[in-house]
């Protein structure tokens, strides 16, 4: 699992190659992340729109900004976290992503950047 803590807010990523939605004779290799948000500090935060940095093999590189995340713009009360599941699809059977949510605190109307630690991506069959 991977960490980073901004402002108080942690948000963790565990990462899953999805072999059953892959073709990786084609260089479809789809990758699930599950992002965990744990809201440490003293307000509740919205977060309001992501940028993720993608590297897809060693050249391919894109970036995906939005509103929200995967549709919603949650709420995450003092103590409380919030939790959803993506994906993303690379051509190389290797690559990695690093990110920020951007969000509002609500004690002060505060825009306030969350770090998304650098995750890596690999198929499972390059680590043997």
């Amino acid at each position: 699992m991977y960490t980073a803590i901004t402002s108080e807010i942690e948000v963790q990523v565990a990462t899953h190659f999805a072999a059953e939605h892959s073709i990786p004779f084609s260089n479809e290799h789809l990758f699930a992340y599950h992002i965990r948000i744990t809201n440490h500090s003293n307000s509740a935060i919205q977060v309001m729109a992501r940028e993720w940095h993608i590297c897809d093999g060693v050249t391919q590189r894109r970036v995906v900004t939005g509103e929200g995340l995967v549709g919603k713009q949650p709420h995450i009360a003092p103590g409380h976290t919030h939790e959803y599941v993506s994906c993303c699809n690379l051509q190389a059977a290797f690559g990695h992503m690093r990110g920020r949510f951007f969000a509002i605190r609500k004690a002060d109307g505060e825009v306030i950047e969350l770090k998304v630690p650098a995750f890596s991506l690999v198929v499972p069959y390059l680590l043997n």
